[in-house]
């Protein structure tokens, strides 16, 4: 009988150990640039760097991308959705502001000015929903990003965090550790 037990203890002791083993995940073949948040899929494309620019608006953000040609707009709001990603026109020698717009409703705002700026001019939904931006000039930094195998996009942002822009148009922003 204790024979008995003693096999039937050691049968499934190995059958946990083979069905973890099964069901854990095989390592990525790329690294994300963060440890957190931890995620549990794989990234899609390696780390890329790039030269960036980070707004902060009334309500949100609005982050340059170089490597992308794209600019981000990042909503505070429940109003779906909460990010929108748009083609950089910009172009050296357009205005950089619209005098239409000054001046500024108050002395802690400013209207954005060049690609931002052409952006939250030119689209009025963008505008209402943003605000005005509080710097009179954009932050540059050097950005990582990647893709995760769910859509989601990867953004260090200037500070050291990540914001993530998930596919469903919600993000999050997940402080350095």
């Amino acid at each position: 009988m204790r024979t008995r037990l003693i096999l039937v203890t050691l049968a499934l002791s190995l059958l946990l150990s083979f069905t973890s083993a099964a069901t854990a995940q095989t390592p990525c073949e790329r690294d994300w640039f963060f440890s957190y948040p931890v995620v549990e899929s794989c990234p899609t494309t390696s780390t890329m760097a790039s030269r960036a620019a980070f707004m902060q608006f009334e309500n949100g953000f609005m982050i340059w991308v170089s490597g992308q040609d794209t600019i981000y707009a990042l909503y505070i709001s429940q109003e779906s959705p909460r990010w929108q990603a748009f083609a950089d026109e910009f172009q050296d020698g357009m205005p950089e502001t619209d005098p239409a717009f000054a001046p500024e409703p108050s002395m802690l705002t400013y209207q954005p000015r060049r690609g931002f700026g052409l952006i939250w001019r030119e689209n009025d939904e963008v505008r209402e929903r943003i605000g005005y931006a509080f710097y009179r000039y954009e932050f540059a930094y050097n950005v990582r990003y990647q893709m995760g195998e769910d859509g989601t996009i990867y953004l260090r942002d200037r500070r050291g965090g990540v914001f993530a822009l998930y596919p469903d148009g919600d993000w999050a922003r997940f402080e350095a550790r």
